[in-house]
């Protein structure tokens, strides 16, 4: 039998309604991308390398691309907070990960017989990870810092060099990879209206003056001043680490040793070292808490699986008093938690009771588990 497709008026004027709703909302959608692009940055992961091994090419991908996912959702919980209690999250089960996962690219990859090796970019469902991060009180920002300003001083031979090569501090600081932070990293150019701010003098001896124009120059939120030095034998760099600020003068002094051969990297580590440094402190204030008063008990709370430890943890948060839950540790098998609640502990037992939920005293601690 063969079918006839027949287009009515009626029809192609009801499809061409549909084309116009389809434009309108993916203009609508397009524009709000482009109106908050910083947030969609943060929550893509880039170049995360795979290769993974199985019985058949199919089942290799599939493998590598659940290993992917666990690595790029590490990466983006180290970016999003700097708080102990973020690690917990980095337990989750890889099918868990795979939920929050908005989309993956593939930027290169090759494939054998039981092989598969490939460069993704993994981009995470931001409201998915926000929600998760808030059910685990874990604090945690996804707002970008502004950007800051390095100024990598090298002294060699007693002699302060900035713009001049060859400067070790300045090659490291350009291979950073800055992907991994929230706090945007802005380098100098060097060029003439650079050299004529400040020199590498007058950034060593904090000039001030010198150090607000270049500020200026560069539209940033601060200035740091990044001074190394190598012993004798390049095999220990000295940084040191000043900044200019409204906020407070922040000073880092610590050692790195390498060998003679690789100065570059010695100070590439450096570098890394202060920058997480310096974005953790951002995050301490970015993140901050009020604070929560009230009793707070150390409980531990077996389960079977994730799904039922999802609905004690909402049963919990649910229940009347309870302030706040902090993590402390999480396993397959169990959590052990600080609940702060306002009230007596007897309350606590008879709300969470009216939830479902047992709560015990065992003589060496609490342990709470779900009734049905």
């Amino acid at each position: 039998m063969t079918y006839v497709s027949v287009k009515s008026p009626a029809n192609q004027k009801k499809k061409t309604q549909v084309i116009y709703w389809f434009l309108a909302v993916f203009t609508a959608l397009a524009f709000s991308a482009l109106s908050n692009p910083v947030r969609a940055e943060i929550y893509l992961i880039k170049g995360v390398k795979v290769d993974a091994k199985s019985k058949t090419a199919s089942e290799a991908k599939i493998k590598a691309m659940q290993q992917g996912q666990v690595a790029a959702f590490r990466k983006l919980i180290n970016r999003l907070s700097s708080s102990p209690q973020a690690q917990t999250l980095l337990k989750l089960p890889a099918a868990e990960i795979g939920r929050l996962v908005r989309g993956i690219s593939v930027t290169e990859e090759k494939t054998g017989p039981k092989r598969y090796i490939a460069e993704l970019n993994i981009s995470f469902q931001p409201a998915a990870v926000r929600s998760l991060m808030n059910q685990f009180s874990i604090p945690f920002s996804d707002k970008q810092a502004d950007p800051v300003l390095i100024l990598p001083v090298y002294i060699e031979d007693g002699r302060a060099i900035l713009w001049d090569d060859p400067n070790p501090l300045k090659t490291a600081w350009g291979n950073i990879d800055t992907d991994a932070f929230l706090l945007p990293v802005v380098l100098p150019i060097g060029g003439i209206e650079d050299i004529q701010a400040i020199s590498a003098d007058e950034a060593l001896e904090g000039n001030a003056d010198s150090l607000a124009a270049i500020k200026e120059r560069y539209k940033v939120s601060d200035v740091f001043v990044f001074v190394g030095e190598f012993n004798k034998a390049k095999t220990r760099l000295r940084v040191t680490l000043s900044q200019l600020s409204a906020g407070g003068e922040v000073q880092m002094d610590e050692s790195f040793t390498g060998s003679p051969e690789n100065v570059v990297e010695v100070a590439q580590k450096a570098a890394a070292r202060y920058l997480s440094e310096l974005e953790r402190r951002w995050k301490e204030v970015e993140t901050s808490e009020p604070e929560v008063t009230g009793e707070r008990l150390l409980v531990t709370v077996p389960f079977s699986s994730f799904r039922e430890w999802k609905g004690i943890r909402s049963r919990i948060m649910d229940t009347e008093g309870v302030l706040r839950m902090d993590i402390r540790a999480l396993s397959q098998r169990g959590a052990v938690v600080f609940l702060t609640y306002a009230g007596e502990t007897f309350d606590l037992e008879d709300r969470l009771s009216q939830q479902g939920l047992l709560m015990r005293d065992m003589g060496d601690g609490w342990v709470l588990t779900a009734e049905n």
